[in-house]
């Protein structure tokens, strides 16, 4: 079973890790939950196999780059983004692919 994770807090949430295995995931938790803490996030997840997902990759000048969302259309993603849009130099809409063996 997939499990995509999030570092999530008030303003929103961004994905830092998918794993193919539960059991991954489970044992990667409580560094990731450590990591998540320092920075001012909690960690959360969604399981399954995901269909088509789009997210929104955010760029700032003198920041690292951050993405954000797990939207079910392209349309969700654009008008989240526009309606969101604070201090970004550029954002990218991109489509989740599954990898191929």
């Amino acid at each position: 079973m997939k499990v995509t994770v999030f570092f999530e807090a008030k303003a929103g949430a961004h994905v830092v890790a998918q794993f193919d295995e539960e059991s991954t995931y489970m044992a990667c938790l409580p560094a990731l939950e450590a990591l998540a803490k320092s920075q001012g996030y909690i960690v959360t997840e969604s399981l399954g196999t995901e269909a088509e997902k789009w997210v929104v990759t955010v760029f700032f000048d003198r920041e690292p780059s951050r993405i954000y969302g797990l939207f079910d259309s392209e349309e969700l993603a654009i008008a989240w983004a526009e309606s969101n849009r604070d201090g970004w130099d550029a954002m990218v809409v991109q489509q989740l692919r599954e990898a191929q063996a």
